[in-house]
């Protein structure tokens, strides 16, 4: 099953910063990840959660990523950026997908547009209540092109003290299509549905 690593990061230092990225690309690399998102582009939906950068990186499998994440190589970038930048990274375990479909880029637009990656971070508070939000979700989705990465698997805490109960990604086509998404009829009934019997934090963010 694929797996993802999802950072939130703070630079403090700049300079410093871009030292310990020379050094974490070709760790990612040499364990097989691939940058899906990296980028200072991230725009709040809800739950007033403003990371200054997020980054996600796909891997195959969960115990490829903690494989990552403890090498020598990643752990000698951990010691470059040390007082140059706060990081929060969790492992996030993928949802098996197939291949696009024929339409999947239709038009010279979509081609031309770069994909986005709505993370959202949930608390349930009431699960049979959930199951009703849960019922509207996968449909408002489906009809803004959205795709599931990752829908309520295992998390693993790699770093920091972020420790979300529930991780959901979506990829779109654009930044622009996730907050079409978001603010359209169809995901505001599932808000309404989920009223009270959850807590979220949803950003959006620029793919590569």
């Amino acid at each position: 099953m694929p797996a993802y690593i999802v950072a939130e990061v703070t630079v403090s230092d700049p300079e410093r910063f871009r030292a310990y990225q020379d050094l974490a690309r070709p760790a990612v690399e040499r364990y097989g990840g691939t940058f899906t998102a990296s980028s200072t582009d991230v725009r709040p939906l809800e739950g007033g959660w403003r990371p200054q950068r997020i980054v996600v990186v796909g891997f195959e499998s969960l115990e490829r990523c903690r494989a990552f994440y403890d090498s020598p190589e990643y752990q000698a970038a951990i010691q470059a950026r040390m007082g140059a930048a706060q990081l929060q990274i969790i492992a996030v375990e993928g949802v098996a997908r197939p291949a696009p479909g024929p339409n999947r880029h239709a038009s010279s637009e979509a081609e031309e547009a770069m994909p986005a990656y709505m993370i959202a971070e949930i608390e349930v508070t009431n699960p049979q209540q959930y199951e009703e939000y849960k019922k509207f979700s996968p449909g408002a989705i489906a009809k803004y092109g959205g795709r599931f990465v990752a829908r309520g698997g295992q998390t693993v805490v790699l770093e920091g003290d972020w420790h979300p109960k529930r991780v959901v990604i979506v990829e779109f086509d654009s930044l622009e299509r996730a907050q079409q998404f978001y603010n359209s009829p169809e995901y505001k009934q599932a808000i309404a549905a989920r009223t009270g019997a959850a807590n979220a934090r949803m950003v959006a963010v620029e793919g590569l």
